[in-house]
């Protein structure tokens, strides 16, 4: 029986990077990335946490753009089981499948970390919590109710932008277990951040004659939205009449659909694996999403943005009281 297991973790675990994995498990701090904004804020906390000599361990799943993110980063990761798509027996599936990994992972390391942070992974939340192992949870998504419960009340401590405190704080088991401050997680990446021309070379573009659009995150648990891809191709198809299109989609189905569009219409390039998109933010002429992340790094950056999620989240009013570009 431990032999048919230890063969199924293997399956699960992206050995390669596994064998490089070599530390000082004394100072052991777990962090876990699932999405392209999560890679990048784990990127700069893990140089902040190895500039202090501590030794640190980034967990992530298959998803090409947050792969790619953490290395262009130079943070070595480990990946561990695949995205479970929309249907929630899969969604299931897949987060059990990833928590025997993550547990086998730290049982082949034969070591707890000292602490473990995510933005609200469920799957190394339960792991983190069955070890024993103190959780750090930071979010800005209060809408994300379902991930929320399974997470927040986990943690020891949870991270929030103060302006989502009131819709939070009913997750957290005791109100001194949550931290707050002014401003949005996005600065951590985008204040010093140095804005190049090489990607706008790759997709051959110019400076403020494009634009981005990206559809809307439609397999998330808390999209209960009837909002499709279709209508985000439709305003790609009718905006490159005008601006050169940036497409850039979140899942391989909307890639495959995109692209055939693309295929008659030149002026629409579809971005099918992670850039700097930081730099594309700065030099588009403006940025359109389903979602939120992208509109609130561009509007920081100095981008006209528009998000187009159905509710208006905290994180856009604030930005937009402060006065940056985005609506």
């Amino acid at each position: 029986m431990k032999r048919k297991c230890m063969k199924r973790g293997k399956r699960l675990l992206h050995m390669r990077t596994m064998k490089k994995i070599s530390m000082n498990f004394e100072t052991l701090i777990w962090l876990e990335a699932l999405t392209p904004k999560q890679a990048l804020l784990y990127s700069y906390v893990y140089d902040y946490l190895k500039k202090r000599d501590f030794n640190v361990i980034v967990t992530t799943r298959e998803h090409e753009f947050t792969s790619k993110i953490l290395k262009n980063r130079d943070t070595r990761s480990v990946i561990v089981g695949k995205y479970g798509g929309k249907e929630l027996s899969s969604k299931l599936y897949a987060s059990l499948n990833r928590q025997e990994g993550l547990f086998l992972l730290f049982k082949n390391l034969n070591i707890n970390p000292l602490v473990h942070s995510s933005f609200t992974s469920p799957d190394s939340c339960r792991v983190a919590f069955g070890l024993g192992v103190p959780i750090v949870v930071l979010t800005d998504s209060p809408h994300s109710d379902k991930v929320n419960r399974l997470t927040l009340p986990l943690a020891e401590t949870i991270i929030v932008p103060l302006c989502i405190e009131n819709k939070i704080r009913k997750y957290a088991i005791s109100p001194s277990r949550l931290i707050t401050f002014d401003g949005v997680f996005e600065v951590i990446w985008c204040a010093n951040f140095k804005p190049s021309l090489k990607p706008l070379k790759m997709l051959n573009v110019e400076p403020y004659n494009y634009c981005i659009i990206r559809p809307p995150e439609v397999k998330a648990s808390y999209y209960n939205y009837d909002i499709k891809q279709d209508i985000f191709l439709k305003l790609a198809t009718k905006t490159s009449e005008h601006l050169t299109v940036i497409y850039y989609p979140r899942y391989r189905d909307q890639v495959f659909i995109a692209k055939k569009i693309a295929e008659k219409i030149p002026n629409i390039k579809i971005l099918e694996t992670s850039l700097d998109m930081q730099s594309l933010e700065k030099y588009a002429s403006f940025v359109l999403t389903g979602g939120s992340t992208i509109a609130q790094e561009a509007a920081i950056l100095g981008t006209p943005s528009i998000t187009c999620f159905p509710q208006k989240t905290e994180i856009t009013n604030y930005l937009e009281k402060k006065g940056f570009p985005i609506i």
